[in-house]
């Protein structure tokens, strides 16, 4: 099955297209231009590079946030666009849940919220198996300090994990 992610809540968008449940293209977008700007552009480059067409697409998958309003609306309103003209599934993820360590252990996913915070979840890895621990929140700095001392593993769009 044939697969097109989209993540647009930071500003660093990225799609991937997985065959079944390997990565077979993945680009992150260039944070100078609007990602608005760029993300059709990539998505051809991925149909291109891969040999694949849309037609090829059995599901879409798109990044709800929490995070940029603007970046979630254009991720948004793409996937369903493709979906809709494709007449195929499209299923919203939270994006937090795609900040990932590839290691076992625990966790915490982070998004700057841009207010003065960060937008965070908690998890763990056993055996390769991904736990939430916490569901979606908004911390200020100071909470998000105090309440992540002991998480050995911060992850964030910008620390590539």
């Amino acid at each position: 099955m044939i697969v097109l992610l989209i993540e647009m809540s930071t500003e660093r968008g990225c799609i991937a297209l997985f065959k079944n449940k390997d990565l077979i293209y993945h680009a992150t977008l260039n944070s100078v231009i609007p990602n608005s700007k760029n993300l059709f552009p990539e998505i051809i480059k991925a149909f291109t590079a891969t040999s694949l067409t849309p037609e090829d697409l059995k599901l879409l998958i798109v990044g709800v946030g929490p995070g940029s309003y603007t970046g979630i609306r254009v991720g948004a309103v793409t996937a369903k666009a493709l979906s809709l003209s494709l007449n195929i599934p499209l299923v919203g993820v939270c994006s937090l849940e795609g900040f990932i360590p590839k290691k076992d252990g625990p966790f915490a996913s982070m998004i700057d919220a841009k207010i003065g915070g960060v937008y965070c979840q908690t998890g763990v890895i056993e055996g390769g198996v991904v736990k939430n621990l916490s569901k979606p929140s908004l911390y200020s700095i100071e909470e998000a300090v105090s309440n992540l001392k002991e998480i050995p593993v911060l992850v964030t769009p910008k620390s590539g994990s």
